[in-house]
């Protein structure tokens, strides 16, 4: 597990850094992989990034040159599986935070009292994002990471499975009940009788068309498309109330 605290202010990214480090050291989640860094700079953050797989980024929002949010667009637009918890002395930036869908909101001035319990919920939605399914495709099984799949298809009148993912498309011989089985616990709402949508990767839905990350857009059966919307918007409540992630 690689953490990462980025802060332009010194003393308080070191005194962060320290907490984390005896907060994992002394929980069940600490094992040998574990890599703390503290980078007080966002540009050489992104640079960083784009080297090293970081698993959870403790990131402030004030910062030069590019702040929190520029550095969550790049996680977001990169498809990193990077979970991100904001940490900021201004409460009135939790409300613009939410667009980049952070995994927490942690204040400066409480952090001794919510870094704990963001640790912990970090490390179960990681082992989450970590899923795999394995597919087999002639003579070979293909690992997909279930956080990178966009969505799933039953092809019409054939026996074949279509998964789009942020990485391309894979086609395999295979049923939707098998694939449900296998992201059961992960974030997909049913859009149709052949499909299966990663609640993860929607950007908009509307007008019965969801918008999908890529530039994919899918049209919901008209039997699912109440609890397409109820679930969605069940998903994005509780991503930032932090009650599921």
């Amino acid at each position: 597990m690689r953490i990462v605290v980025c802060d332009d202010n010194l003393e308080f990214g070191n005194e962060l850094k320290k907490y984390i480090h005896d907060s994992v050291v002394a929980s069940s989640i600490y094992d040998d992989s574990f890599v703390l860094e503290y980078i007080p700079q966002s540009k050489k953050l992104i640079s960083y990034l784009s080297e090293h797989d970081v698993d959870i980024l403790f990131l402030d929002i004030l910062m030069p040159e590019l702040d929190g949010f520029a550095v969550a667009q790049y996680i977001n637009d990169n498809n990193l599986s990077t979970v991100i918890i904001f940490v900021s002395s201004f409460e009135n930036n939790v409300f613009y935070s939410l667009r980049y869908k952070p995994f927490r909101f942690i204040r400066k001035e409480k952090y001794k009292e919510e870094v704990d319990e963001a640790l912990k919920s970090a490390y179960i939605e990681l082992k989450a994002k970590n899923r795999y399914i394995m597919i087999a495709k002639h003579s070979e099984v293909i690992p997909i990471r279930i956080s990178r799949i966009i969505y799933a298809e039953k092809e019409k009148r054939s026996n074949y499975m279509s998964i789009y993912t942020v990485d391309g498309v894979y086609r395999y011989r295979g049923t939707l009940l098998d694939f449900e089985s296998e992201v059961v616990g992960s974030h997909f709402v049913k859009a149709s009788q052949n499909a299966y949508m990663n609640m993860e990767q929607i950007i908009n839905i509307k007008d019965g068309c969801i918008y999908l990350k890529g530039g994919y857009e899918y049209y919901i059966a008209k039997k699912y498309q109440n609890e397409v919307i109820q679930e969605f918007f069940r998903f994005m409540r509780e991503d930032k109330n932090g009650t599921v992630n």
